[in-house]
């Protein structure tokens, strides 16, 4: 681990191969920042740089707890986002392997150890793992990877580690996306690019839900812009004929929905206006958390 004085980068860690960088966005998270800084600080894996990026937190409770904190990089910015905040991470980091975590979630001890093992033997430029759902909902996150569904649904798991060079090639998380999904958009450009992951059949990962989340509060809300957003920017995706060569070439790989459901989201996202197609969304999205 490095060493740094509040709002300082002081590097104090001879970087070596398979140094892995954590990403740390924080913006108003006393309540749990700590507990995402300790699950780090355990890793059975030693060679970690920690980056926190504050991002433009105004609360006590967090500025009290960045003071305290020694085991890591910690930068300030002004609030700009997640997307800006994991981008920030990016360009600080000396790993060659990401890891992005936000602040109220946490990792099992072996996470980090495991998941590299598995980039390692794998020809994947990254890795994905299934989560454990805690808080305003418990069970196990776990979907199956599917390019042709990642068109309509968010299928992406929580939790990845990924090599810093695709990171950087495939341009890092989009800053215009501040209403939520920029996972969603990144995984897309990843997939258009032929970078498919290898997924771990393991629960590493500790995701916080929460009914007064981003996901819940924001995103959800304005799922009909943020999916406009997504199919304007990703044109070839989205044209018929791409949709058809893409579920022909995914049809035989297991699906977390039958096709239909599908078919069902898109036709309602270009024929309803945007408020009663959100609510289909959501209909779907309350389904797809049920049956989880």
């Amino acid at each position: 681990m490095c060493g740094v004085k509040y709002g300082q980068c002081v590097r104090l860690i001879k970087f070596k191969m398979d140094l892995i960088t954590v990403i740390i966005p924080c913006y108003n998270s006393g309540k749990t920042l700590q507990r995402a800084v300790n699950s780090v600080l355990n890793q059975t894996f030693e060679k970690i740089e920690l980056i926190i990026i504050n991002d433009g937190s105004n609360d006590t409770k967090t500025i009290k707890i960045l003071k305290t904190i020694k085991d890591a990089i910690i930068i300030n910015q002004k609030n700009s986002g997640l997307a800006s905040a994991r981008n920030r991470g990016f360009r600080e980091s000396k790993g060659n392997y990401l890891v992005f975590l936000d602040a109220d979630d946490w990792l099992s001890k072996n996470a980090i150890s495991y998941m590299l093992k598995t980039i390692k033997k794998s020809s994947s430029k990254y890795v994905l793992c299934s989560s454990l759902l805690e808080g305003d909902r418990e069970g196990t996150y776990s979907r199956h990877y599917n390019f042709f569904e990642q068109l309509f649904i968010n299928h992406v798991h929580y939790f990845m580690l990924i090599e810093k060079n695709t990171f950087s090639k495939i341009g890092g998380y989009d800053e215009n996306m501040k209403l939520g999904y920029e996972d969603w958009e990144f995984n897309l450009r990843l997939l258009k690019n032929g970078i498919k992951a290898h997924k771990v059949n393991k629960t590493l990962f500790h995701y916080h839900v929460s009914n007064h989340g981003m996901l819940n509060s924001i995103s959800k809300k304005n799922h009909a812009n943020i999916y406009n957003y997504i199919k304007t920017k990703h044109k070839d995706l989205y044209k018929v004929k791409k949709i058809i060569s893409l579920y022909l070439q995914n049809k035989k790989k297991k699906m977390n929905y039958h096709f239909l459901v599908y078919i069902i989201i898109y036709i309602s996202s270009l024929i309803l206006p945007k408020y009663f197609y959100t609510k289909v969304y959501n209909f779907f999205y309350k389904i797809k958390s049920f049956i989880s």
